[in-house]
Parts: structure tokens; C-alpha cells; sequence
């Protein structure tokens, strides 16, 4: 019985040291906010250029009609130009 009880507090005492890790780190980004912004503007800009170099190594996608129809269904499919009702 006591070897649950102690697994029990083990566990809960875990659970509070992961909230304290938590709080922590939410503190930490309040008072580096501009640090959080970018490293946040450095992964969107790295994503965009990765998807580009994709893009353009793929044949498919050379030929500029297929790649405005490709980008057109997407869109559309999207809902960029008008709503599906």
C-alpha cells in the first residue's frame, strides 16, 4: 500500500514541476516578446522558401500553364474567390 502511495505522489509531484516548466516558459515569451516574433517571422520565412525550391524542382510545375491552373484550383477549392454555399 504504500509503494502506490508513493507512485501516486511521485506522480503528482511530477505534474507540478511540468506546470512550473510551463509557467515558466509562458513567462519568459511575455517579457521576450520580440525575440518570440522572430524567431516566429524566421520559421514562416523559411517555410515559404523551402515551398518555393519544391515548387520549382518540380516538372510539373515548370510549365506556367499548369502551374496558374494548379494555383486557380487550389484557390477556388479554397474558397479564396468566392463561397461554396
Amino acid at each position: 500500500m504504500r509503494k502506490s502511495k508513493k507512485k501516486v505522489h511521485h506522480k503528482i509531484h511530477h505534474h507540478k514541476k511540468s506546470n512550473s516548466l510551463i509557467r515558466r516558459f509562458k513567462q519568459f515569451r511575455v517579457h521576450h516578446r520580440i525575440a518570440f516574433y522572430i524567431i516566429g517571422a524566421l520559421g514562416v520565412i523559411f517555410v515559404w522558401r523551402g515551398v518555393w525550391t519544391i515548387i520549382d524542382n518540380t516538372p510539373i510545375f515548370s510549365d506556367p500553364f499548369a502551374s496558374l491552373s494548379i494555383g486557380v484550383g487550389l484557390a477556388v477549392a479554397g474558397g479564396l474567390f468566392f463561397e461554396l454555399a
